[in-house]
């Protein structure tokens, strides 16, 4: 990396005008005026990076290249400004230098940032008879990304249609990025284009957003179909990847799933935290299942280190009032486990109550009494008296 260079990353311009001072090599200063042109424009002063190359080059007998005019052409595209672009591509010309590929690809660009978006299709059809290249993949990119930013979703799946047949290349992150905001059909629609009419796998971010958006709406057949597909597909998971599969085995109350998913995140090299505990619970509480396993996988997790939440000390109570086999003496144990390390609060109550009312644990619903008192300075609300007498 050149000393120009690093001034330039660096942000540093006042070493670096000073460096274009003391320089006489041409092909040296070429590059030192292509590094001060980035540097004004990564300032976010378009103006001074033009007078860098329009100017400030002259002046030293510079010529500037298809390189100083690329960087122009890219500020003002991201700017939105296809009326400048343009003009620096006509004093392009006027040196004799044709745009490439790159140059044209802004020029679209700048069109789609600004909303004309007739215009920027135009540019894309008409750029081999303009000026004798393709655009290349961003041009498209840039056309889809704006249509759906405009929630035009159909038009910005036909052009990724037309974007992959022309050019057999397709970027996942930026297919990721519009997917994030498209509605359920939508993303649909982009799953079976890239799956069924491409023939390639989708990216891991859009199934993990299909999946987040049917468990949303409800969708839980669906859901449940996806979290096992992303599961056979041994795709590279991250912990939040994990935790959204395992709450939708979680929600149907599918605990074996639950646990597969949890020793294969083990596999993984992840470590399970308090939220992947809750999620476990959960599974346990909406099956209904029996209390023992639920208790181990507790005790296991405090021996790695992971300390219980509200949330699980609430889902602990559910599993516990779901059993028959339950005793008192455990349920107080668990309690007084909540109050000393400060996890009780209002809906931990609540389902403490449960199931003390479910057993008939009369000394368990009156230590909930009176720690709900000493925590919130009243005796249990009305809504939980029906639990207190049924204890």
């Amino acid at each position: 990396m050149s000393k120009a260079t690093m001034l330039q990353e660096a942000g540093n311009l006042t070493e670096l005008m000073k460096l274009a001072a003391i320089v006489d090599d041409p092909v040296a200063h070429v590059h030192i005026y292509t590094e001060l042109c980035k540097g004004y424009v990564r300032s976010g002063d378009v103006v001074g990076a033009e007078r860098i190359v329009l100017h400030d080059m002259a002046a030293r007998g510079l010529t500037p290249t298809a390189s100083n005019f690329a960087v122009l052409i890219r500020a003002y595209a991201f700017e939105g400004r296809p009326d400048e672009a343009n003009r620096i591509v006509s004093r392009m010309l006027s040196y004799k230098i044709e745009p490439d590929n790159r140059c044209v690809s802004m020029l679209v660009k700048s069109h789609a940032v600004a909303g004309d978006l007739d215009a920027a299709c135009k540019l894309i059809q008409n750029a081999p008879l303009l000026y004798g290249t393709e655009v290349t993949p961003r041009a498209y990119e840039a056309v889809y990304m704006a249509y759906a930013a405009a929630a035009d979703y159909p038009r910005a799946l036909h052009w990724i249609k037309v974007m992959y047949h022309t050019t057999t290349r397709l970027r996942y992150g930026p297919i990721v990025r519009i997917a994030a905001a498209m509605p359920l059909e939508a993303l649909e629609a982009l799953v079976d284009l890239l799956s069924n009419e491409f023939g390639l796998c989708p990216p891991l971010g859009v199934w993990m957003l299909l999946l987040v958006k049917y468990h949303d709406a409800r969708h839980g057949e669906d859901a449940y179909n996806l979290a096992h597909h992303i599961l056979d597909m041994r795709l590279s998971l991250n912990l939040k990847n994990y935790k959204a599969i395992m709450n939708v085995l979680a929600f149907v109350g599918d605990v074996s799933a639950v646990y597969n998913a949890l020793t294969m995140l083990v596999d993984d090299g992840l470590s399970p935290d308090k939220c992947i505990l809750a999620i476990v619970l959960k599974a346990h509480n909406n099956a209904q299942s029996d209390s023992g396993l639920a208790r181990q996988t507790w005790q296991r997790a405090r021996a790695a280190g992971v300390e219980p939440d509200e949330r699980c000390y609430y889902l602990m109570f559910r599993i516990l009032a779901w059993n028959k086999s339950t005793t008192e003496s455990h349920a107080i144990g668990l309690f007084t486990a909540c109050l000393k390390r400060n996890m009780f609060n209002q809906h931990v109550a609540k389902s403490a109550l449960w199931c003390a009312a479910t057993h008939r644990f009369r000394r368990l619903a009156n230590l909930v009494d009176r720690a709900y008192t000493a925590d919130f300075g009243a005796h249990t609300p009305a809504t939980l008296k029906p639990l207190m007498r049924l204890a």
